[in-house]
């Protein structure tokens, strides 16, 4: 008998730990989260512990954590310890945290013109964002400044300096972000692709990409080229996603130097090419590539073969039917044909 009440003690206290999170308040009042953490052990020893790995009050780098809570309702509402449920805090589009309140721009020309790099880190004044929400928020990241800078532009003065002499600035980045001030970015969209091709040939990459339906910020997820079999799904998932915005999900094909092959049939589970949604969605996505033209195994169809369907029309050897299907179906012939390739794709627009 007492085997059998321990058990059941075991059970109640594992569903407990794991309903306290999802706590909701009536009508009219509001949630509070107070921090329970004595002696680096969470008081009682049943409250919530979203990270008990580690001991509440401070994680492996010495920082503080939040990660015992006692919950309660209240007629106001209260700002939440961070990292506590519904918590809030200063995000990037790309769901990064953010935490500096100026920054600095530097560019490659004199007079505060052409290519710029930001910097958030390091520079005079700076100070931490706020936690209620008020003011600016910024992020400098992307891919290293590895260039001369000749003039640099201050946010805190709004005022362009010349730099005496040219010089790399530290910790200076390709892109800045203005942060928003709500809630973590915390949800995911996921799928699986499926694309149809008759010679691997027939593209180069295959990317989905996601989009903020509000501020256009686009990523993408590109699988790799030896893991896309003919009819077979593959998986993709977008994480840091918030909660409270749409994305537009879609996929794009390519062939070399990044061009768009617009003859792919592209079809979505919502009906559609591209799907727009809040997270905590799943879309799928099928690709079909048509068939090669006769004398090639992809649409990357020669000049040699465009010429000859071109004397076979003068000739009166082909129909007007047999040309529109040709012309139709061709993706991309060099020297001939007008392409659009995408500069996001890496490697893109090098023709």
């Amino acid at each position: 008998m007492k085997s059998i009440i321990s058990i059941f003690l075991f059970l109640l206290f594992l569903f407990s730990a794991k309903t306290a999170l999802a706590q909701t308040c009536p009508a009219g009042t509001y949630p509070n989260y107070t921090l329970r953490c004595i002696a680096r052990q969470c008081r009682p020893p049943n409250l919530t512990t979203p990270n008990s790995s580690v001991p509440c009050g401070h994680n492996q780098s010495g920082a503080t954590t939040y990660e015992c809570y006692v919950f309660s309702c209240g007629t106001t509402p209260q700002p939440l310890p961070p990292g506590a449920p519904g918590s809030a805090g200063w995000y990037a589009p790309d769901g990064s945290s953010c935490n500096r309140t100026n920054y600095h721009t530097y560019y490659a020309l004199p007079s505060c013109t052409g290519k710029a790099g930001f910097v958030t880190e390091g520079i005079s004044p700076q100070s931490n964002c706020s936690p209620s929400g008020s003011g600016k928020c910024y992020l400098a990241t992307g891919s290293p400044l590895s260039q001369q800078t000749k003039s640099l532009w201050k946010q805190d003065a709004q005022s362009c300096l010349s730099l005496p002499v040219p010089q790399v600035p530290a910790n200076a980045y390709d892109t800045l972000f203005t942060c928003r001030f709500g809630t973590a970015p915390s949800k995911s969209i996921n799928g699986v692709v499926r694309v149809n091709f008759v010679n691997s040939g027939q593209f180069d990459k295959i990317l989905v990409w996601i989009t903020d339906s509000q501020i256009g910020y686009s990523r993408f997820y590109e699988f790799p080229k030896a893991q896309i079999i003919n009819g077979r799904p593959i998986a993709y998932n977008f994480t840091s996603l918030f909660p409270d915005k749409k994305y537009d999900v879609y996929v794009k094909a390519y062939g070399q130097k990044g061009v768009y092959l617009d003859k792919v049939t592209y079809l979505g589970s919502c009906g559609s090419p591209g799907c727009r949604s809040y997270p905590s969605a799943t879309f799928d996505f099928n690709l079909a590539f048509p068939r090669p033209l006769a004398g090639t195994l992809t649409n990357q169809v020669s000049n040699e073969i465009f010429q000859r369907m071109i004397d076979q029309w003068i000739g009166g050897q082909i129909s007007p039917v047999q040309m529109s299907l040709f012309i139709s179906q061709i993706a991309r012939v060099p020297g001939l044909q007008k392409g659009s390739c995408d500069p996001k794709v890496p490697g893109g627009c090098t023709l």
